[in-house]
């Protein structure tokens, strides 16, 4: 049980990081496109 759940626990953060990291990209893509 404490495997699956280290397992559970790292594929979470990752996920969590591409989330940050897609929400990142889009706000960027939203400013360069206001601002033109």
């Amino acid at each position: 049980m404490h495997n699956i759940n280290r397992s559970t626990t790292d594929t979470d953060i990752l996920t969590h990081k591409h989330t940050h990291t897609i929400i990142y990209t889009e706000i960027v893509c939203y400013m360069h496109s206001f601002h033109k």
